[in-house]
């Protein structure tokens, strides 16, 4: 009988465990969308690839035109819209803090391609 109760116990504790270690995950498309709406992006996409070292995240690098030849790394993992498909290397692109939104710059003007979605779920939509 004491065996039975120390299995039980040992199962309700094992998966209690695994419930409040993988409970962050749900918030991991929330993080990504708030680290892209941090970014300003004025510049010059310099190389676009699929990082195979790093469990083939698509990646951005794009080289700032604040005068400081500085190069931005925006990794796009999650991201559902579509955005790394529609970039190109060579592209001018803008983005302002805050906004999800990417301009392209063509023609002299400037051209909204996307908005990035990362597949964020408020916690007050859920509840609707």
């Amino acid at each position: 009988m004491k065996k039975i109760i120390y299995i039980v116990l040992f199962l309700v504790l094992f998966f209690g465990l695994i419930k409040v270690f993988l409970s962050g995950l749900n918030d991991s498309p929330c993080i990504l969308t708030d680290n892209f709406n941090k970014l300003d992006i004025n510049g010059i996409v310099i190389k676009k690839y699929i990082d195979s070292d790093q469990h083939s995240y698509p990646i951005l690098k794009i080289r700032s035109n604040n005068g400081l030849d500085t190069v931005l790394t925006i990794n796009l993992v999650l991201e559902k819209s579509g955005l790394f498909e529609r970039i190109n290397p060579l592209d001018t692109l803008y983005k302002h803090k805050d906004s999800n939104e990417i301009y392209i710059q063509q023609d002299n003007r400037l051209r909204l391609i996307g908005k990035a979605d990362f597949g964020c779920v408020e916690k007050s939509e859920l509840k609707k």
